[in-house]
């Protein structure tokens, strides 16, 4: 089991900011509106939610060492807890969301599992999800930067310590599921 890390305290923190709802407006001095930005986040973040959860599943029994299936099983709890606050805020909001990743996602998803069992697929998972966590912070800082609607950037702030500690975790092609510094 993966031990207790700042982002696992954010994802409990999660929970409490979305309870706090549209006080936390009050403390960014955003409205409640939603934006394009926000709408856009909500989806996007969404998807790459349902993109994780899979490649994370598949690592664990496709992968040929125990750290790529550690840090896969990571991915999985982390990113079903980010898409349970994500997908209760967007229903809150009235946003639908789509049921699978995006076809680049998914095609990601089939070119690993051609090479499932073996080093490569280590190597080429590792360097996946490298770019797909740089490209998710940079939609989570879109969305701290340009959103509107307070709560969807609560979500989005605290979900950020959680994408960068699995970035720190597969950055550079190397494995290190348990890094030795604070993320924060």
């Amino acid at each position: 089991m993966i031990p207790a890390t700042p982002a696992r305290a954010a994802l409990s923190a999660l929970g409490a900011l979305l309870l706090v709802g549209s006080s936390a407006g009050v403390a960014h001095g955003q409205t409640d509106t939603l934006s394009t930005t926000d709408e856009t986040f909500l989806t996007s973040a969404h998807q790459s939610n349902l993109a994780e959860i899979a490649a994370g599943e598949d690592a664990q029994t496709s992968a040929t060492t125990e750290c790529v299936k550690e840090v896969g099983e990571t991915l999985v709890i982390d990113h079903r807890r980010l898409d349970d606050s994500l997908t209760a805020l967007a229903g809150r909001l009235n946003v639908a969301l789509p049921d699978a990743p995006t076809p680049e996602q998914q095609q990601t998803l089939s070119d690993l599992a051609a090479v499932a069992g073996t080093p490569t697929y280590d190597e080429e998972w590792l360097r996946t999800e490298e770019a797909a966590h740089r490209a998710t912070l940079e939609l989570i800082d879109d969305e701290i930067n340009g959103g509107e609607n307070a709560e969807v950037i609560a979500l989005a702030e605290a979900a950020r310590p959680v994408v960068a500690l699995h970035l720190e975790m597969v950055e550079g092609g190397r494995c290190d599921a348990r890094p030795s510094g604070n993320v924060d």
